[in-house]
């Protein structure tokens, strides 16, 4: 006589596969009905729950798995804050693997988190992924996690995972147009790695703005990188010599935004009297003895729903199709973005 399998109990109580784990597992929530299904089924078919080891490879555990490029940054501590509020909630544990900001370290993290049969994944994305090799690899590792997957911050084309993004052009839209407002016409940009959608969208809303104030696009002011800290630091160190310079700067990301303003700081320019700046996401703290004003970006907030997606998704409180949030951000002016010159 044909074993039964988890498949079996699943299909017979017309559930998923991983729902059926959390019950013989007894670990994650499932809602009282469904439970009772399941049990029934598992009667039915004869189910031995201690036979579960040796002929069930689907096994859960009550961990969430976490992969993120940049951890130790402002904005990675405060998508695991809010992630933590959720998680604790629940009973849950949380796995977290940096990836250095690269596709391997992506796969890695993803075979390692399959090992440990996570219950749920909240996957941000090292680069963007496309139709290459390496790409469908990454997509192929997410599917076979058998487990839920949100999406945090950015988008993978091809898959049709839940997530949860910023209003990355509205953003960037907004920061230049409050520099616009403030009386800057020349307005440069410290541009965050066009490899990425959201940072090619943030160089749409930043000129986008430009063009709808009736401002011209200088390549000239801006400074082309990655968005990151020292590659932005050691560019502003060049591009601060040039004799025509921009009234204000806006930073696609707080990393860019230290970069730069170290730079304007070691040049001995006066921020806003000698140059403006406001950022896409807050400057963590005072730096050079004051605050800066920036779309004040609330990665916790960006964790929490994130993180309650998942949970909906795990209690099947949740239709089939992706569940998809778009964030918005409040403008927080604290007189960096001002023009003084007259």
């Amino acid at each position: 006589m044909k074993e039964c399998t988890i498949s079996d109990i699943a299909k017979k109580a017309g559930v998923g596969k991983a729902t059926v784990s959390r019950v013989i597992n007894k670990s994650g929530y499932v809602k009282e009905e469904t439970r009772e299904k399941i049990v029934q089924a598992m009667e039915e078919l004869n189910f031995i729950p201690s036979a579960t080891a040796r002929n069930l490879s689907f096994r859960q555990s009550n961990a969430i798995g976490i992969v993120f490029p940049e951890i130790t940054t402002p904005f990675g501590i405060g998508i695991l804050k809010g992630v933590g509020r959720v998680i604790e909630k629940n009973n849950l544990v949380m796995i977290v693997c940096n990836t250095d900001v690269t596709p391997e370290g992506d796969i890695v993290a993803l075979k390692q988190l399959r090992e440990q049969r996570v219950c749920g994944l909240l996957f941000v994305s090292a680069v963007e992924y496309g139709d290459d090799e390496k790409s469908r690899y990454v997509k192929s590792l997410l599917s076979s996690l058998s487990a839920p997957v949100v999406l945090v911050d950015r988008y993978i084309p091809g898959t049709d995972f839940d997530g949860v993004y910023s209003e990355n052009l509205a953003g960037a839209y907004a920061a230049t147009e409050a520099l616009i407002h403030a009386g800057h016409k020349r307005i440069g940009s410290a541009v965050g790695n066009l490899g990425l959608h959201i940072g090619r969208s943030r160089l749409l809303g930043f000129k986008q703005a430009l063009e709808d104030n009736g401002l011209e696009f200088n390549e000239d002011y801006c400074i082309f990188g990655r968005g990151e800290m020292q590659q932005t630091y050691e560019k502003a160190k060049a591009f601060l010599q040039n004799k025509d310079l921009p009234t204000a700067m806006f930073a696609s990301n707080d990393l860019s935004g230290k970069g730069l303003l170290r730079a304007i700081h070691e040049k001995g320019l006066r921020v806003p009297d000698e140059m403006a700046f406001i950022g896409f996401d807050p400057i963590d703290g005072y730096i050079y003895g004051k605050e800066y004003s920036c779309l004040n970006r609330d990665a916790a907030e960006l964790g929490e729903k994130a993180a309650e997606i998942l949970m909906k998704r795990l209690k099947e409180e949740l239709p089939e199709e992706p569940k998809v949030l778009h964030l918005s951000s409040d403008l927080c002016l604290v007189g960096t973005e001002r023009y003084t010159k007259g």
